[in-house]
C-alpha cells in the first residue's frame, strides 16, 4: 500500500523517459502525503537502502535522521510519531507549540499497532484555554516542524478531573490484569496512561524519570509489571492498586501459560513432576514468592531466587498497609473491578473479558505439586492470608 506509488513512478523512469516519470513521481508523492504515509514510505526506503544500497557505515552516519509527523487530535489531545531509524531504542524530545509558544515538551514512547513504540500525545486542554481555531505545531529538537504541522485545531474545554491521586496498578502475573488493564483504559486518555510492560502496549523506555516532569505529571493511571516503588518518578499524588490470586492456583496457571509460550520459565511436561523440577531448580522469581517480591519492591539482583526472607516479607506487609487503597482478588474479578468503579467513577461493566487464558487442558491435576508450592512460595502463602484479612 505505501510503495505503489513509488513503484509505479520507478517503473515509469524506466519504461516510459524521464518526464513522465517525473510526473508520475510528483502525484505518487502527493497521494502519500495526502494520506499521511510519506513519512512511513520514507522509513521504509531509509531501511532498505541502509540495508542494501549503503551497507557501509560512515561518520556522517552519527547524524540523527529523524523522522515523524503529526497526525492530529481527537477531544483535544494531540497525537503522531517521531523517531531516529539510526537509533529505534532513543525516544525523540517533540515541543508543542500553540500559536507559536511552546506550552509542553514529551517523549515518543507511547506503543501504536502501525508504527510501534515511537508515538507521542499531548492533552492540550490541559494548558490552554478553549479555543475554537487555534495553531498548533509541533517540533523535533533541531527546531525542524513535524510534516503535517502546523495544525488549525479546537481545543475544547477540559472537563473537571476527579480529585483522585494517580492510580498504580501493579499487574502481577497471572491474576487477570490484562482483563482489568483493558477495562481501566477506556476511562482515561492516552497521554494520561503510563504503559510499563516489556511488550506492546509497553513504553519504549520502562524509566519514567527520562520522562519530562510534564509529561510524568499528566499520568492518573500507570499500569504494568512492575514492583512497589514506581511512585518515586511521580510528583504528583499517588497509590498503589493490585488484583492477588490464591498462590498455588497462581504459579501453576503462570507454569503452564509459560510452557504453551515456551519461556524459560517452563520446562518439561504439562505434569505436577515437572513443575516441581523447576520450583527445585530455582530458575526464576516468578516461581519464587513473586508477590511478596512486588509487594515489596527488592531487587532480583539483590534477591536472586531462594533468598526471599522475613525482613523482605516485612517489608513487603508494611507496604501493603500504608501504600495500598486496594486489593482485589482474581477469583472474584467482577466484584473488584464494581468497587473500583464505585470509588473512582469508572464505567460500569457488567462482566471482565478473560484474556490471555492457557489453552492447554484445564484438567490436568496439579494436586501432587501442592505441597513443594506451598513449600517453595511460603512467604507468598502468608502474605496472602495478609492481604485476606486486610482486603477480604
Amino acid at each position: 500500500m505505501i510503495l505503489g506509488p513509488l513503484v509505479i513512478g520507478l517503473g515509469a523512469a524506466i519504461l516510459l523517459g524521464p518526464v513522465l516519470a517525473g510526473i508520475l513521481a510528483y502525484i505518487a508523492n502527493a497521494v502519500l502525503r495526502r494520506t499521511g504515509r510519506d513519512q512511513k514510505a520514507k522509513l521504509l526506503l531509509f531501511f532498505l537502502f541502509e540495508k542494501f544500497v549503503f551497507p557501509v557505515k560512515t561518520a556522517s552516519d552519527k547524524k540523527p535522521t529523524l523522522l515523524g509527523r503529526l497526525d492530529g487530535s481527537v477531544d483535544g489531545e494531540l497525537y503522531g510519531w517521531a523517531l531516529n531509524p539510526k537509533d529505534l531504542s532513543t525516544a525523540p524530545k517533540i515541543t508543542v507549540c500553540v500559536e507559536n509558544r511552546p506550552v509542553g515538551e514529551i517523549l515518543a514512547v507511547h506503543y501504536r499497532p502501525d508504527i510501534g513504540k515511537h508515538c507521542f500525545y499531548f492533552d492540550l486542554t490541559r494548558l490552554c484555554a478553549p479555543d475554537p481555531a487555534t495553531r498548533v505545531d509541533a517540533k523535533f529538537s533541531d527546531g525542524r516542524l513535524l510534516p503535517n504541522s502546523p495544525l488549525i485545531l479546537t481545543i475544547p474545554s477540559r472537563p473537571e478531573p476527579p480529585a483522585v491521586p494517580a492510580i498504580l496498578f501493579m499487574h502481577i502475573a497471572k491474576t487477570a490484569g490484562t482483563a482489568f488493564r483493558e477495562a481501566m483504559e477506556e476511562n482515561y486518555k492516552q497521554s494520561e496512561i503510563a504503559y510499563l510492560y516489556p511488550d506492546p502496549p509497553g513504553f519504549l523506555i520502562e524509566n519514567l524519570h527520562l520522562l519530562p516532569l510534564e509529561q510524568r505529571r499528566a499520568f492518573r493511571l500507570v499500569i504494568g509489571h512492575f514492583q512497589y516503588g514506581i511512585h518515586d518518578a511521580l510528583p504528583q499524588p499517588w497509590t498503589y492498586v493490585t488484583v492477588v490470586r490464591e498462590p498455588v492456583s497462581r504459579i501453576v496457571s503462570h507454569y503452564r501459560y509459560a510452557l504453551e509460550m515456551q519461556s524459560e520459565d517452563a520446562s518439561g511436561s504439562d505434569s505436577a513432576a515437572s513443575l516441581v523440577e523447576a520450583l527445585e531448580r530455582r530458575a526464576t522469581v516468578n516461581l519464587d514468592n513473586l508477590m511478596v517480591r512486588c509487594f515489596s519492591g527488592v531487587d532480583e539482583k539483590d534477591v536472586p531466587p531462594g533468598s526471599i526472607d522475613s525482613h523482605v516479607y516485612a517489608l513487603a506487609v508494611d507496604h501493603l498497609r500504608s501504600a495500598f487503597s486496594f486489593v482485589g482478588h482474581q477469583e472474584r474479578s467482577d466484584q473488584a473491578y464494581a468497587e473500583l468503579h464505585r470509588r473512582y467513577n469508572w464505567k460500569s461493566r457488567s462482566t471482565l473479558t478473560g484474556v490471555n487464558r492457557s489453552r492447554l487442558s484445564s484438567e490436568r491435576d496439579y494436586t501432587p505439586a501442592r505441597a513443594a508450592i506451598e513449600h517453595f512460595n511460603r512467604w507468598d502463602c502468608r502474605l496472602y492470608t495478609e492481604i485476606c484479612q486486610l482486603f477480604p
